[in-house]
């Protein structure tokens, strides 16, 4: 019958293609995690020229700038981003 030909089950896997220059170590040291209006990175890594990414989970530049402490992400939509600040990479989930 139609049913017993296509009753098969699908696996789908689906790959995240990180741009070459995010490939340092993820870690848990964005605080809050997860966040709503802004995000904070360690100040031992920041300086006033410190400069910061914020990549979206496709890969999408969402913001690059200075550094200034809180970084705010109140306008970007919910979702997984990654902020790179000098050689090394954070992963945060924006709520």
């Amino acid at each position: 019958s139609f049913q017993e030909v296509y009753k098969r089950e699908i696996t789908y896997q689906s790959e995240l293609d990180v741009p070459d220059d995010m490939t340092g170590t993820f870690s848990l040291e964005v605080f809050p995690n997860p966040a709503t209006d802004y995000i904070e990175l360690p100040d031992a890594m920041l300086t006033k020229d410190t400069q910061v990414s914020i990549y979206s989970s496709l890969g999408t530049i969402m913001y690059k700038g200075n550094a200034a402490g809180k970084l705010d992400i109140s306008s970007l939509p919910a979702g997984i981003y990654f902020v790179k600040v000098n050689d090394k990479v954070f992963k945060f989930v924006k709520i």
